[in-house]
């Protein structure tokens, strides 16, 4: 859920629709809504090409989604 969360406030931080990024990534905006909540898994390719059109990097998506959790239940 954490990745479903942090594809969806990436993408209104650029100011995109789900449309907008769907014809981007060549999906439905269906789909994209469906990876924006979480109820779809997202392959790890399809992450990396997301990633790219929304102008972020592996470095950010770690420290947004993965750090966040291990700190998370750290505490």
């Amino acid at each position: 859920m954490a990745t479903a969360k942090y594809l969806k406030s990436a993408r209104i931080e650029r100011s995109l629709t789900g449309t907008e990024v769907g014809n981007l990534l060549n999906l439905s905006q269906q789909q994209i809504s469906r990876y924006e909540n979480g109820q779809s898994a997202i392959s790890i390719d399809s992450l990396h090409t997301y990633l790219k059109v929304l102008g972020k990097d592996w470095l950010d998506y770690f420290r947004s989604v993965i750090l966040v959790r291990v700190h998370a239940n750290y505490y």
